[in-house]
């Protein structure tokens, strides 16, 4: 279940990540967005040094992209092992409460799905199954 969340999280994130990079010229544009496509799907403890730097790039040119990749990050870190059932569901519906409060439709939806599926998912804490 928590890997069907993943996917559905991460798909989301790529179609969102379609909107424009920059507003700069047009090849700078392609090489920015080529860039960024990898780097917003990568975990954030698996970011090389190039990586990092763009990431930083990345926060200068697309702001919403760039709060995307950390509400991306903050969904995942909920699954990290050693927190127990009450601390994961705590986590979860305060990740669902700041979401519902932005603009991102996509993430927006995603959100609804893991609240309407939050007593499966919290289940997950019990068995503590690898993620990714």
């Amino acid at each position: 279940m928590i890997t069907h969340l993943i996917h559905c999280l991460v798909k989301g994130f790529c179609e969102v990540g379609n909107i424009k990079v920059c507003k700069d010229k047009k090849e700078e544009k392609k090489s920015l967005k080529k860039q960024f496509r990898w780097l917003i799907l990568k975990r954030n403890g698996n970011l090389s040094d190039k990586n990092k730097e763009h990431l930083e790039q990345l926060k200068e040119k697309n702001e919403p992209l760039y709060e995307m990749y950390l509400l991306k990050e903050g969904f995942l870190d909920i699954f990290q092992k050693g927190r127990t059932r009450d601390e994961g569901d705590e986590m979860i519906k305060a990740w669902t409460d700041d979401v519902l409060k932005l603009k991102y439709k996509k993430f927006k939806n995603f959100a609804r799905t893991v609240l309407k599926r939050l007593d499966t998912i919290i289940n997950w804490f019990d068995h503590l199954l690898p993620v990714i």
